[in-house]
């Protein structure tokens, strides 16, 4: 939505600003001393008229009731700005204004946990064209970039209403399923940019390169994706299973069921994790390609990796 392109709390505050000195609001007087401090006057008009803060007629600009009431307090204040900032961003929150459908698909990027709603995009992300509403959220404090730079967090005094909101959006299931098929389209290229990097490890082992097995394409129920070899001397064709995961680059994190788990704890140290870090839907970062061997006992039991319960598989006893 191209209107959030040319927002700024900035903006707001001039208008606000001359419609709480002015008593001529005449739109053309209005506009000429919004435009000697500020830019964008069609688009900010637009925007404070559509979430039914002002009224246009007849050449003349009337702030609405509520808008009224804001203005007055805003007069009132100390924090002029914070108090603005703060009566935009719950206002475009609301299910009822006309920009909640947009909002709204930006904030499901955002994920819950450990007491807070952060998002930390990658590359394809910047393709969707919400960089315009990420921008806005942030300069009205909705958000914030945290210390690393790359990840968004929404601020304390929004964590309730925005984790209201996401629960309550939730997902349809025709978005799941679309989500489910882009993961596992990411999977599959994740094991084929590994079997490329495996046969380059064997490159002195040719007779290996052409043993190497996508098991994954006929049988998913193995617990592991490519049967490669370790390719060393007096080993070299000692077996290597591997299970290849498509992770963020940020914290590596990944899904691991119970069947990979009993399969790397039986076979130990012919187990191996590929970790393969996503730039894009067909790009990899192969030089931060994580190898773990015999991860069951080197992940499980390590205090390097949190492990968090995502569900919960039940059965009722036998009585």
């Amino acid at each position: 939505m191209k209107i959030f392109d040319k927002l700024t709390g900035k903006q707001l505050k001039i208008f606000s600003k001359i419609l709480v000195e002015s008593s001529l609001l005449h739109t053309e007087f209005i506009r000429e001393k919004y435009l000697r401090s500020a830019l964008n006057y069609d688009e900010t008009t637009e925007f404070l008229k559509t979430l039914g803060l002002i009224i246009i007629q007849n050449g003349q600009m009337y702030p609405t009731p509520k808008f009224e009431e804001l203005l007055k307090s805003v007069i009132r204040s100390s924090e002029k700005e914070s108090v603005l900032k703060n009566f935009i961003g719950h206002l475009i929150l609301e299910r009822t204004n006309p920009y909640y459908d947009y909002i709204i698909q930006f904030l499901k990027h955002f994920n819950l946990g450990d007491g807070q709603i952060k998002f930390k995009p990658d590359r394809s992300f910047q393709r969707l064209g919400f960089s315009g509403i990420r921008n806005f959220l942030i300069d009205i404090n909705v958000i914030r970039l945290d210390s690393d730079n790359v990840t968004y967090i929404v601020n304390d005094n929004y964590y309730e209403y925005v984790k209201r909101l996401i629960e309550e959006c939730g997902i349809t299931p025709e978005e799941l399923i679309k989500l489910e098929r882009k993961n596992q389209e990411i999977g599959l290229k994740a094991e084929l940019r590994i079997i490329e990097y495996e046969k380059e490890r064997l490159s002195a082992y040719p007779w290996l390169i052409e043993k190497i097995e996508h098991v994954a394409r006929k049988n998913v129920l193995l617990g592991y994706d490519i049967k490669s070899y370790e390719g060393i001397p007096e080993r070299s064709d000692n077996i290597r299973l591997i299970e290849v995961k498509a992770v963020s680059l940020s914290d590596y994190g990944f899904n691991w069921t119970r069947n990979e788990m009993e399969k790397s704890k039986t076979e130990g140290n012919q187990y191996y994790l590929y970790l393969l870090p996503v730039l894009k839907k067909n790009e990899f970062n192969i030089e931060k390609l994580k190898i773990i061997q015999d991860p069951y006992r080197n992940i499980l039991n390590s205090e390097q990796w949190m492990s968090c319960c995502e569900s919960l598989s039940l059965k009722m006893k036998a009585t």
